[in-house]
């Protein structure tokens, strides 16, 4: 009777060992199913998005705006371009939107050839932000110092323009027609492009420029288009993208010569037609990313001044984030516009 009972003992705690090792064997399936069936689902998705970290991003850029002139009566042609130099650029993002502060300050200032093209000075404010399939871009832009370069005759010596100001402020509306393609992916990143995709997108661009400096001439352009462009992002390996994409768009200049001596302004209207090309490259991960940007982007006037001006924009960046996450007061504040967007969009 003992021999049994102890015989039933080690039974009963051999069938509890072998239900134990069963039931972690089972939950180390389940787990390994779920980590597997989570790794599909992720990777199934064309866009991972990272509204719930509030993405900050340091960039470094050689951004500059040049004026070509060009004479059509004897055909002479002329570069107004600012002395360039790295500009440092702060991004903070988060949800829908994004501030850009960029400023130039003197010991990122590695050129050295004040005495020959001059000083230039530059401030940068924007926002960008997104509703929907809509990304809509604000730009003011402030850059004085320039030099003129005579570009018949490169050897001669360059005109030094201390005190000619350009100010620009503008925008662009876009329309994403793919949802699959992600734009914040290039722009903003807090979203990443899990499949490669490709988009048209209808862009329409506004901008107001204003030269001066103590002539008494002042020159202001307003140049609006719209115009089709295609991007595509390219995913190279998992964490490693490389997007390309062109616009080119048309529409409707005026150009205000205005005197301060008196003299009567003129005004000409005429047909303005812009094009852009973008090259972008970079890599991600769920907190830190890096890349770079190459863009040039320019308007073309058909008017009919005593010069011809083609607004020209170059732009060099080489960036690094990191995604942190956000603070409650910051989730409160974006959930409680995002609720009243979506309130009047239904009541519109």
């Amino acid at each position: 009777m003992k021999k049994f009972f102890q015989w039933a003992v080690f039974k009963s705690h051999r069938n509890q060992a072998l239900s134990v090792i069963c039931l972690l064997w089972s939950g180390g399936i389940f787990a390994q199913q779920q980590k597997v069936l989570d790794s599909i689902s992720i990777n199934a998705l064309p866009i991972i998005n990272y509204d719930d970290y509030f993405t900050t991003r340091l960039s470094f850029s050689d951004n500059f705006n040049a004026f070509k002139l060009r004479n059509p009566a004897d055909g002479s042609q002329f570069l107004i371009s600012p002395n360039r130099q790295i500009n440092a650029n702060l991004t903070l993002a988060y949800r829908f939107l994004e501030i850009d502060v960029s400023y130039t300050p003197d010991f990122l200032r590695f050129n050295e050839d004040d005495e020959i093209k001059g000083k230039t000075k530059f401030v940068n404010f924007g926002t960008r932000f997104y509703l929907g399939r809509f990304m809509q871009n604000f730009q003011y832009r402030t850059t004085k110092g320039f030099f003129v370069e005579d570009l018949d005759f490169p050897d001669t010596d360059l005109f030094v323009a201390s005190d000619l100001r350009v100010g620009k402020l503008g925008g662009s509306t876009a329309y994403i027609l793919n949802p699959d393609f992600s734009f914040r992916a290039i722009f903003k990143q807090n979203e990443w492009q899990m499949k490669s995709a490709g988009s048209f997108v209808p862009i329409l661009s506004y901008y107001w420029t204003r030269i001066s400096d103590k002539e008494p001439e002042t020159d202001t352009f307003f140049d609006i288009t719209l115009g089709p462009s295609y991007y595509y992002n390219l995913i190279v390996k998992k964490d490693f993208l490389v997007s390309a994409g062109a616009h080119i768009g048309l529409g409707y200049n005026s150009t205000k010569l205005s005197f301060s001596d008196g003299m009567p302004s003129q005004r000409f209207e005429g047909l303005t037609y812009t094009t852009e090309l973008k090259v972008a490259f970079g890599y991600n991960t769920t907190h830190f990313f890096t890349g770079m940007n190459i863009t040039f982007d320019a308007f073309y006037h058909s008017d009919e001044p005593d010069f011809k001006i083609d607004d020209q924009q170059r732009f060099f960046e080489f960036f690094l984030g990191y995604r942190f996450n956000a603070p409650k007061i910051l989730i409160k504040g974006a959930d409680y516009i995002e609720k009243k967007l979506t309130k009047k969009k239904k009541s519109d």
